[in-house]
């Protein structure tokens, strides 16, 4: 079961992360179309994941967290 928190949609619209709250939380990337996972980006985070966002390319994806703190996962 996945509990989500936040959500971004790639700017080609073939992705979506989704950040999980709670304890040792996670990024999981998913394919739109097929809504397999792609990608897990895991033991970046401490708490929960609060605002995911893409930059313009796709290439970035930016991450806020409940501690106030920022992360970059490239892609």
């Amino acid at each position: 079961f996945f509990s989500g928190n936040s959500l971004a949609l790639h700017p080609e619209r073939q992705l979506v992360a989704t950040g999980q709250v709670g304890k040792d939380p996670y990024i999981c990337v998913w394919d739109t179309k097929s809504c397999h996972t792609v990608s897990i980006m895991k033991d970046a985070h401490q708490r929960g994941v609060t605002c995911l966002a893409f930059n313009n390319t796709g290439t970035v994806c930016e991450t806020s967290l409940s501690s106030s703190s920022f992360s970059f996962a490239s892609l």
